[in-house]
């Protein structure tokens, strides 16, 4: 294998991302895939670059996401192994991450277990997790449905050295509740898109990301089964949820109806309504 090859396995890169994206988000991609994709040791594997630069032209022109090229995603200044297993986390969910470490830091040294329900890639769950200084005793519990997804959040977990309780179960199916430790931070970013939006997303999300995590029939029925699921704890409880902008009030009442209180909408950078913060307290009358 000659330089020559590794040459020109890059300038048939460069042309290709060119030739599908804007110069500044090609140039962008550029900057970072060599770091994000080979490690030191494969950088001095030219036979092995050539051959994945190779394929790697292809995925990129199927439109397949950046982030699933290289398994890697940034999210809260730390990348996370991501593959089609589960979702790419998106820059509002950080910012879901700080609506609960904000609440963290008002309650120093209170012994806090979470829950992330529907966790994916666990990079929710894991965050809080390791940016909670103040909470030591913090517990975290990951639930999903897919066994592949929590297969991505068990390697997440074992490279940032946290050791969060993992559980497979359908979390809609209320008899398994028992089996969830009970928590009294409840976090959850579910499946949200109603099966009418397909239509109008793009193709780069519907043709690799996984569909389990994206659409819900009718998109409020996971935020309704979080809300029993508080009261079905009967403990004091937090509940933080991002949602679908567009069922924001429909995902409100589904949080009244079920008994919680304090239910506040909270407003995402870009100023859509996408975050639910609750309490659930038990009555004790």
């Amino acid at each position: 294998m000659s330089l020559n090859e590794l040459k020109i396995a890059k300038k048939s890169l460069t042309e290709t991302l060119l030739s599908l994206y804007d110069e500044r988000e090609a140039a962008n991609m550029l900057k970072y895939y060599f770091t994000d994709k080979f490690t030191t040791e494969q950088q001095q594997n030219e036979e092995y670059m050539v051959t994945e630069i190779t394929k790697d032209i292809l995925r990129f022109k199927s439109f397949e996401p950046y982030q699933y090229i290289v398994e890697k995603a940034f999210f809260y200044n730390r990348f996370y192994y991501v593959d089609h297993r589960v979702l790419i986390p998106r820059p509002e969910t950080e910012e879901l991450v700080s609506l609960v470490l904000d609440h963290l830091a008002e309650t120093p040294n209170e012994k806090l277990s979470v829950l992330d329900i529907g966790s994916g890639s666990g990079c929710i769950g894991l965050t809080i997790a390791l940016e909670s200084k103040h909470h030591s005793e913090l517990s975290l519990t990951l639930v999903d449905i897919s066994e592949e997804a929590l297969q991505v959040a068990q390697r997440n977990s074992h490279e940032n050295n946290i050791t969060p309780l993992t559980m497979k179960l359908d979390f809609l199916d209320e008899k398994q509740w028992t089996k969830i430790p009970k928590s009294n931070i409840i976090v959850s970013n579910p499946p949200y898109i109603d099966l009418m939006e397909m239509k109008e997303m793009l193709p780069n999300v519907l043709d690799f990301e996984p569909s389990l995590a994206l659409f819900a029939d009718p998109p409020v029925v996971f935020y309704k089964a979080i809300a029993r699921f508080a009261a079905f704890q009967n403990i004091n409880s937090k509940i933080f949820c991002e949602c679908n902008p567009i069922y924001i009030h429909e995902t409100q009442k589904a949080f009244e109806e079920n008994g919680c209180q304090d239910i506040e909408i909270i407003l995402d950078l870009q100023g859509k309504q996408r975050f639910i913060r609750a309490n659930y307290t038990p009555n004790l009358t």
